[in-house]
């Protein structure tokens, strides 16, 4: 089951410490920093990556990194974060009346931060090092938490309905 692994904090830049627990507000963790005013957006209030990837990057870099090393706000496991797309949505603690609901923005591009851990990081980590979310419920969270993907295949097209829709445009010119 997908859950919380780590909630990290830092007053900016990297590494971003763990806690064990953090109030998440609609510009982001509580007490938590950013370098650089282009991160100071709802639209980026929130940054996710999954445990795997990261102990996957760590073991390609024979790196020592743990969660929070690459600035993630929310190291996840079982999320699969890469595969989500924007709109897509989480909800921490689905078990509460009032879970933490977070929505999928954009992909996290690597920064030139991660230059200190490697400069290679730039080019090898893109498109793999998480995504950005804004905040769409705020509230409390604690590592280890439940997360629950939003099912979202009714409103999604898939590959089938491209396939009838081109079909039956094709049958309806002729």
């Amino acid at each position: 089951m997908p859950e919380l692994a780590s909630i990290n904090i830092s007053v900016g830049g990297i590494p971003k410490c763990p806690h064990p627990t953090a109030v998440v507000s609609i510009g982001g963790l509580d007490g938590d920093g950013h370098d650089h005013a282009k991160h100071r957006v709802p639209e980026q209030a929130i940054s996710l990556l999954d445990l795997e990837l990261l102990e996957a990057i760590a073991a390609e870099h024979d790196l020592g990194l743990v969660p929070g090393s690459l600035g993630e706000n929310l190291t996840v496991s079982g999320v699969g974060v890469q595969r989500l797309g924007e709109g897509d949505r989480l909800a921490i603690h689905p078990d509460r009346d009032d879970p933490v609901v977070l929505e999928i923005t954009r992909v996290r591009p690597p920064c030139y931060v991660l230059d200190v851990l490697s400069t290679d990081f730039k080019r090898t980590l893109w498109n793999r090092i998480g995504m950005y979310a804004r905040v769409v419920r705020p509230g409390p969270i604690e590592a280890g938490a439940t997360i629950e993907l939003e099912d979202r295949k009714s409103t999604r097209l898939n590959s089938s309905h491209t396939v009838i829709s081109y079909a039956v445009f094709c049958l309806k010119k002729k």
